[in-house]
């Protein structure tokens, strides 16, 4: 039988559309790394460096500036410009890129957001704006004279977080592929959050330095409410400079007993440091929340010194308003919590394969079970009512075996990182971690061996977040055996898992591989944040830091043993819950802080 050739103008769409869908996922799996690489800095400078290079050198665009919004001054200022160069040292569209270049020419430029020109409208707009010839709005931005310039069309693309333009990029093309750079700039509306994302967190991060760096220099220089109480906790001086702070008059603030002055949390926290029994020489500081007339609250960081005041014992303190800092450090956790939970949805890729082969082989049972009814049905055989019953039971049982896989992921993907805590049993954890792993790990050839102790006692954690600590650790030693088979054609293909109960009130878990190891210098950065020796698109540096993170909430320790050449051991340590205590006997507790 033959096929029916297709018309020629048809067969010609088909090919345009699925070079279209063959260019989209270029670009969105080079949209994908460079988000990742971008992601991977909290320095501002090295997130414009590799924003504007990583998108010229992927060749999504010849050319590439960034301007920056400063909200501040109104204004945005070019802060990048990048250009592909061919080998005759022209921009070419088709030919080789030599070099990718910094351009001089542009940078330092500023706009008045109220300005004309067309940087500055795409910022004051927050629209994308498109000139297909030169313009007047272009300013000092383009040097018309150029003999070896092609491009006639500019694009302008705002850079928004909500509604708030944080950046402009813009690029250029010739007339004829107008078409196609506005088909990239929409697949490139991902790529636009991240940079947000990037941007936004640089910027919380440079702000956040330089508060410390000014509430530094307040506590050495300069005091913004000074008070002084007796021993028995009744203010006697309040600095004028309290109205400021917390809208209340010296006279007002001094009358105020410590339970007005102060929210519960805080003055607890002030009675027991003085119930410590500091020395009197001794200087202590505090992060004090105190009450404003207005009924809202701000954060201050006092500082306490016992004195003598008219022959008798005296409190001095000092209290500055550190809101913002609170402010910017709630904007930063936020924007880690971001991460981890990117790096958590990574983690359940990694499970992909092994979640396909669970779910293969009850379907393929479940199929045919039911061919196997259909057929006897279809030719009348006389099954009985018994066997029938136990086809169906058995198509039931392979249906909850999928449902439970499903609904594991789904808990992994939700649960991990919650406070709640409950008393677990580390073996089951293992097993449940890794059964779909295991699935990933025979596809490559690899084999993991299992060495679990007996009778372990429980510890207090939540199962979902050691789960994926287990996987973080896993994958690492897979990777590191790979990459020995893929440097010396042989090596041991075992993975192994040891657990085991201390004897000291605790429990251990190990991952050991005889892979390529890890040199000392790798070794002693191997818990910083965002350090990864992988490429962008393997890992983002953060398996590891987080791992650490979760088992040192849970009151344990984390380790890692390893020589070049010879393998690695990732050695966890958990506390047990002691017989008879309250979390033994309960169904769990809150953790005082999140695992992430």
């Amino acid at each position: 039988m033959h096929r029916q050739k297709l018309p020629a103008d048809l067969s010609k769409e088909v090919a345009r559309v699925n070079a279209l869908l063959e260019e989209k996922d270029r670009l969105l799996a080079a949209f994908h790394r460079i988000g990742q690489i971008i992601l991977a800095s909290l320095d501002l400078e090295q997130v414009l460096d590799n924003l504007a290079k990583q998108v010229v050198e992927a060749g999504i665009f010849r050319s590439l500036m960034v301007a920056l919004v400063d909200e501040e001054t109104q204004s945005v200022e070019v802060v990048r410009s990048f250009v592909c160069m061919t080998a005759e040292g022209v921009l070419v569209p088709g030919r080789s890129i030599r070099s990718v270049s910094l351009t001089q020419n542009t940078e330092g430029l500023r706009y008045a957001l109220d300005d004309e020109n067309i940087t500055a409208v795409t910022a004051r707009t927050g629209k994308m704006q498109i000139i297909k010839d030169w313009n007047e709005q272009f300013g000092q931005r383009v040097d018309r004279s150029a003999e070896n310039c092609t491009t006639k069309a500019a694009y302008f693309i705002p850079v928004k977080r909500g509604e708030r333009v944080l950046a402009v990029l813009a690029t250029g093309s010739t007339p004829q592929q107008l078409e196609e750079t506005l088909h990239r700039i929409e697949v490139m509306q991902p790529l636009l959050d991240q940079i947000a994302i990037a941007l936004e967190h640089a910027r919380l991060y440079k702000e956040l330095q330089n508060s410390e760096a000014h509430y530094r220099l307040l506590a050495e220089h300069v005091t913004d409410v000074i008070w002084t109480m007796d021993l028995e906790l009744h203010f006697t001086y309040v600095s004028p400079s309290v109205r400021r702070m917390r809208g209340y008059t010296a006279a007002e603030a001094q009358a105020q007993i410590l339970e007005e002055a102060l929210t519960p949390d805080s003055c607890a926290k002030i009675r027991q440091a003085l119930l410590e029994g500091k020395e009197w020489s001794e200087k202590f500081v505090l992060e004090l929340e105190y009450r404003c007339k207005d009924g809202s609250a701000v954060w201050t960081e006092t500082a306490l010194t016992f004195m003598r005041q008219d022959g008798k014992g005296a409190i001095l303190g000092s209290s500055r308003d550190i809101s913002e800092r609170k402010r910017a450090e709630r904007e930063l956790e936020q924007q880690r919590l971001l991460v981890m939970r990117s790096d958590r949805l990574r983690s359940l890729g990694e499970r992909a394969a092994g979640i396909a082969h669970e779910l293969n082989q009850p379907l393929v049972g479940v199929r045919g079970l039911a061919e196997h009814l259909l057929l006897g049905q279809q030719r009348h055989w006389n099954l009985g009512e018994k066997r029938m019953r136990e086809k169906v039971v058995r198509i039931i049982e392979q249906a909850d075996r999928m449902s439970h896989i499903i609904e594991h992921v789904r808990m992994f993907a939700c649960e991990a990182g919650r406070r709640e805590l409950h008393p677990v049993d580390l073996n089951e954890v293992v097993c449940a971690g890794t059964g779909l792993l295991e699935a990933q790990l025979r596809s490559r050839k690899l084999r993991l061996v299992y060495d679990l102790g007996k009778e372990l006692p429980t510890v207090l954690a939540n199962p979902f977040s050691l789960e994926e600590v287990i996987l973080n650790l896993l994958t690492n030693a897979r990777d590191a055996v790979e990459e020995r088979l893929q440097q010396e054609g042989r090596g041991d293909r075992h993975v192994m898992v040891r657990t085991r109960a201390d004897g000291e009130g605790g429990v251990s878990l190990e991952v050991v591989d005889r892979g390529c190891g890890i040199s000392p210098e790798v070794l002693a950065r191997i818990f910083d944040p965002f350090f990864t020796t992988k490429e962008p698109e393997k890992g983002t540096g953060l398996g590891l830091s987080i791992s650490r993170s979760i088992v040192e909430e849970l009151g344990g320790t984390m380790g890692i043993e390893s020589r070049p050449g010879e393998g690695t051991t990732a050695r966890v340590w958990l506390p047990a819950v002691r017989p008879g205590s309250r979390e033994h006997g309960d169904g769990g507790k809150q953790a005082e802080n999140p695992a992430g």
